[in-house]
């Protein structure tokens, strides 16, 4: 019988190994040291991820790991935040074996590099129930320059990133709801597992954006939550939705693809309304860091969220988001 790690020796042997940054202190002390550059302040996202909730108990232990770290700092980086640090805690079943912690915390350490973060702390317990991951993420952003939800005003223009929808079809896939060929399987499931944050795009949207949320509950829910906290109404149409060329080849029928666009959830782009004065800019960008940015819709007075068709016609829709549960 192969004797378990305790949990010191899982900080020392995996995670530790991770946290190169001087203030983390090699995960040996009870706290970490945090550097704040002149003009900058922190800001903190928390997100916890459940295997069977937010991920499936099959999935590889390196895809796990890039979700995580990637689903935490995309709250930052819609924010206008670089991050910069992350406290990892985990509960580990006992099925969890060395094998799979060594290409958890490898696949950690690519991640770190991809998008310029270190560990600084965290924790570690065994646990009867599900493999559980939280991770706070901190990030540093100009003092009084935070895009917050609560800025966008009537006339702003509303913006999305990269394509919705297509993280929801990837989840459909792997519950067998949607049957595609293996090409498209590959390209949908690999939207779900492993979302690309635009770390580029985000601190850039400064003084352009007038707020900012990134989708992971779905479209319809994320821009409810810009529009209750600015207190005004978003008008969308429907047509300029941002998705791949691929979904024609779907078999699903087109109410269930409305439902999808709009309510699934786990893209992670950057959702923002911006003045209509900034088009010229955001255009620029769009080229200048090859990310694609659509404009789908309008803010206005009001209360709630139309989404329109091409005739500027309201349409039927049951509008809800994507509830992880």
């Amino acid at each position: 019988m192969i004797k378990q790690k305790n949990e010191f020796e899982i900080i020392s042997d995996f995670f530790s190994p991770l946290a190169r940054d001087k203030g983390s202190f090699g995960l040996s002390d009870d706290v970490a040291a945090l550097s704040l550059e002149k003009d900058y302040e922190f800001i903190v996202s928390t997100d916890m991820l459940v295997s069977g909730v937010h991920f499936f108990s099959s999935d590889k232990p390196e895809d796990v790991a890039s979700k995580c770290i990637r689903v935490n700092i995309s709250d930052i980086i819609s924010k206008g935040g670089i991050p910069k640090y992350y406290f990892l805690s985990i509960a580990l079943p006992k099925e969890i074996d060395d094998k799979w912690l060594r290409s958890f915390t490898k696949s950690l350490g690519i991640e770190q590099k991809n998008f310029d973060i270190f560990l600084m702390g965290g924790d570690t317990v065994s646990t009867s129930g599900p493999l559980i991951v939280n991770i706070v993420c901190i990030g540093v952003v100009k003092n009084n320059h935070l895009i917050r939800r609560n800025g966008a005003r009537p006339g702003d223009d509303i913006y999305v990133t990269g394509e919705i929808g297509s993280a929801k079809i990837g989840l459909e896939i792997c519950k067998k709801n949607i049957t595609v060929n293996s090409n498209l399987e590959n390209y949908f499931i690999k939207k779900y597992r492993l979302p690309k944050p635009k770390k580029q795009l985000g601190p850039k949207l400064i003084n352009i954006a007038t707020s900012s949320i990134d989708i992971s509950d779905g479209l319809i829910s994320d821009l409810n939550h810009i529009c209750l906290a600015s207190n005004v109404k978003a008008e969308i149409n429907y047509y300029l939705l941002p998705i791949t060329d691929y979904v024609s080849e779907l078999r699903i029928d087109e109410n269930e693809l409305k439902n999808i666009l709009l309510n699934g959830g786990d893209d992670y782009e950057i959702l923002f309304t911006a003045n209509s004065e900034n088009s010229s800019k955001i255009i620029d960008l769009s080229k200048s860091l090859k990310v694609d940015i659509t404009k789908i819709g309008v803010i206005v007075d009001g209360e709630g969220i139309v989404v329109l068709n091409n005739e500027s016609e309201k349409m039927d829709l049951i509008l809800d988001g994507y509830k992880h549960r």
